[in-house]
């Protein structure tokens, strides 16, 4: 998992083009008007962004989940929330959806406080519990890439 500001976003795009298209698809400056939807990211190996409003959450109404076909690069347009973290050794993951590429899990976990201009990158053994309020729900806009885990040079070889 990494967590870090856009501005520092740079040094990242040597983690393969899945990950430099949707960090410069991040730095975008008209993500508080584009349209909600999917975005499909060229010369990317597959990769597409997904823009999103929602309401966060309570923790009671959350669970964890995880990946393994896909890395998740999450990104806070307007708002705040917590996401939880925590290895999936730490958890009880759930049968594995292929079609749809999750597992959900039970456990605990960390928190992190997800702010504006912040990212993530969540790679398959980071398992997540994404979009909580940090005090009282929000409506918050971020944006979800969805990066094929063979566009990594480092996950790839393994």
């Amino acid at each position: 998992m990494i967590i870090d500001h856009i501005r520092n976003a740079k040094p990242l795009h040597a983690l393969g083009i899945g990950v430099r298209a949707g960090l410069e698809f991040l730095a975008r400056p008209d993500l508080h008007t584009l349209e909600k939807g999917r975005y499909d990211l060229p010369d990317s190996g597959g990769s597409y962004a997904l823009i999103q409003e929602h309401e966060t959450k309570l923790r009671t109404e959350a669970k964890w989940e995880a990946h393994r076909k896909m890395i998740d690069l999450q990104f806070m347009v307007r708002g705040q929330e917590l996401m939880g973290y925590a290895d999936i050794t730490r958890l009880k993951m759930g049968e594995y959806r292929q079609d749809d590429d999750y597992c959900l899990g039970e456990g605990d976990g960390d928190w992190l406080r997800l702010d504006e201009q912040y990212f993530l990158i969540l790679f398959p053994q980071d398992g997540h519990m994404p979009s909580i309020a940090v005090n009282e729900p929000e409506t918050v806009r971020k944006v979800v890439v969805k990066i094929p885990v063979e566009t990594l040079p480092v996950l790839s070889e393994s």
